[in-house]
C-alpha cells in the first residue's frame, strides 16, 4: 500500500512538472522594442511600466499601485477607458509602477527594450508648452510611437492694440498700432496674452504687465480682464490680482499661488482706457504704451522669464500764432485769441512780447479756428476768423516703429503748426494837417458869423 502511494506521488509530481513546463513557457514575458520619436524638441518623456502582459493569453500583472490607476487598468480597453487611465496617471505623483527610461526629444528617436506590457509615457515640457499630452502604449510586439502629435510648444505671446479712439473702433493694422489724439481724448487699449497648456509643467507665476508713459492717464476703474472672448469676465482678487497706478500688473491666480488650471491653453484679454493729458509730448516724440509677460515654472529654480509684447503710439500736435504789424511785421504783444474746434472754445491765449500766442494744448489732427478777441494797443481788431488745419504724415512698418515724417505748415520735431496774423494801426489825423485846419477855419467862421449877427441885432434894437 505504501509502495503504491509512493508511486502515485511520483507520477503526480511528474505530471505537475510536465504541466508546468508549457504553462511557464506561455506565461513568460517577452522583450520587445518600444521606439519613441518626436519632432518637437523641447520635451522629455518618462516611460513607466504600469503592467506586464502575458504574450500568450493577454493576462496582466499590474505593477502600478495608485488606486485610480489600478482601477482604470482593470477596465476594458476602449477609448474612454484609455482617457481615464491617462487622466489617472497624470494625477498620480507616485504608484506608477517602474520607471523604465527617459526619452529626450533632442534625439531623433530612442529604442527601449521593454517587457510586453502597458506603458504610461509622460510628456514633460522643457520650457513653455501649448500642448503636453501624455500617452499610453500597449506593447505586445515591436512598437513605434510618434509623440509629436501629443505635444506642441509655442512661445508665450502678448500683443497690444489700440482698439478705439473716443469710442470709435479701429479697423486697420495701422490704426491699431498708431493714433493721433488731443488732450482729453480717450484711447482704448486691448492686451491679448496666450497662456501655455502647461499642466505637465505647472506655472507658479504668470503676470501681464502694462507700461504707459506719463502723457496718458489710465482710468484704473476701466480695467477689465476676460478669458478668451469678452463674454467671460474674470473676477478681480479671485481670478487675478491687479497692482500698480497708471502702469499696472495683472497677475493670474491669487496672491502668487500656483496658477489655476482654468487658464492653461487659454487666452487672457485686458481692456482699459487712458486719457491724453497735459504732459503728453508732441511732434516726433510719441506717447507710448508697451506690454509684456513674465512667467515662472513651479518646479524650476530659474528666474522669471520675460516676454516683450508690442508698443503702440499716440501722436499729438500744437498750434501757435505769431501776432505782427501787417505793414512792418513787428511783433505785437497783448493780442487775445480763442482757439475753437467747431463751435467749442478749447483754449485761450494772449501774445507775448515776441508776438507768440501759445495755446499750450495738445491737439489731434484736423481743422481748427483762431478768433481774435482783443487787439494789441493802438491796433484795429482783426474781425476775420483764421482757419488752421493740422495734417500730419505718419508712416511705419510695424508696431512701435511709426514716425512723424511731415507736418503741413508745421515743424515735425515740435509738432507745432504755426500761422502769422497781422493787424493794422488805428488811424489818427496828424497835428496841423488838413483835418485840424478845417476844424480851425470852421470854428473861426462860426465865431465871426456869431459876432456879425450880434452887431446886426444890436443895431436893430437901437433903431427901435
Amino acid at each position: 500500500m505504501k509502495s503504491m502511494k509512493r508511486i502515485f506521488a511520483v507520477v503526480l509530481a511528474v505530471m505537475m512538472i510536465a504541466l508546468m513546463v508549457p504553462f511557464s513557457a506561455g506565461a513568460a514575458v517577452e522583450k520587445k522594442n518600444l521606439t519613441l520619436t518626436c519632432t518637437e524638441k523641447d520635451f522629455t518623456f518618462d516611460v513607466y511600466q504600469l503592467a506586464t502582459i502575458d504574450g500568450a493569453n493577454g493576462a496582466q500583472e499590474i505593477k502600478a499601485t495608485d488606486e485610480s490607476v489600478v482601477s482604470a487598468l482593470k477596465k476594458s480597453g476602449n477609448d474612454s477607458a484609455t482617457a481615464e487611465l491617462i487622466k489617472a496617471c497624470d494625477a498620480a505623483t507616485t504608484g506608477l509602477g517602474t520607471k523604465v527610461d527617459t526619452y529626450d526629444a533632442a534625439e531623433a528617436q530612442k529604442v527601449i527594450s521593454v517587457d510586453t506590457g502597458i506603458y504610461y509615457i509622460k510628456a514633460i515640457a522643457k520650457g513653455v508648452a501649448t500642448k503636453a499630452n501624455s500617452s499610453i502604449a500597449v506593447v505586445t510586439a515591436d512598437t513605434e510611437v510618434d509623440l509629436a502629435t501629443k505635444v506642441a510648444t509655442d512661445d508665450v505671446t502678448v500683443t497690444k492694440d489700440i482698439s478705439a479712439v473716443n469710442g470709435t473702433a479701429t479697423s486697420t493694422a495701422k490704426d491699431k498700432a498708431v493714433a493721433t489724439a488731443g488732450k482729453g481724448d480717450k484711447i482704448e487699449y486691448t492686451l491679448t496674452a496666450k497662456v501655455p497648456n502647461s499642466a505637465a509643467n505647472p506655472l507658479s507665476d504668470y503676470v501681464i504687465k502694462d507700461t504707459i508713459e506719463e502723457g496718458l492717464t489710465v482710468d484704473m476703474s476701466s480695467i477689465k480682464v476676460y478669458l478668451n472672448d469678452e463674454s467671460t469676465v474674470l473676477a478681480k482678487d479671485t481670478d487675478y490680482t491687479l497692482t500698480g497706478d497708471n502702469s499696472f500688473d495683472v497677475a493670474l491666480g491669487k496672491n502668487g499661488d500656483t496658477i489655476m488650471s482654468k487658464f492653461y491653453g487659454q487666452t487672457v484679454k485686458v481692456v482699459f482706457t487712458a486719457t491724453v493729458n497735459e504732459k503728453a509730448t508732441s511732434g516726433t516724440n510719441s506717447n507710448d504704451n508697451e506690454d509684456s509677460v513674465t512667467y515662472k515654472f513651479a518646479n524650476s529654480s530659474e528666474v522669471d522669464h520675460n516676454v516683450p509684447g508690442d508698443k503702440v503710439q499716440v501722436f499729438t500736435f500744437l498750434i501757435n500764432i505769431t501776432k505782427v504789424d501787417s505793414a512792418s511785421k513787428a511783433k505785437l504783444a497783448g493780442a487775445a485769441f480763442d482757439l475753437k474746434s467747431g463751435e467749442k472754445t478749447i483754449a485761450k491765449a494772449t501774445s507775448d512780447k515776441d508776438g507768440i500766442v501759445n495755446f499750450g494744448v495738445q491737439l489731434n489732427e484736423g481743422t481748427y479756428t483762431v478768433v481774435e478777441t482783443k487787439a494789441p494797443a493802438g491796433y484795429v481788431l482783426n474781425p476775420e476768423p483764421v482757419t488752421i488745419t493740422i495734417t500730419p504724415t505718419i508712416n511705419g512698418s510695424s508696431k512701435g516703429y511709426y514716425t512723424l515724417e511731415a507736418l503741413t505748415d508745421g515743424t515735425v520735431g515740435t509738432g507745432i503748426v504755426g500761422k502769422e496774423i497781422g493787424n493794422v494801426k488805428v488811424t489818427v489825423p496828424e497835428t496841423g494837417g488838413m483835418g485840424t485846419w478845417m476844424f480851425t477855419v470852421g470854428g473861426a467862421l462860426l465865431i465871426v458869423a456869431a459876432g456879425v449877427m450880434f452887431i446886426i441885432l444890436k443895431k436893430r434894437s437901437s433903431a427901435k
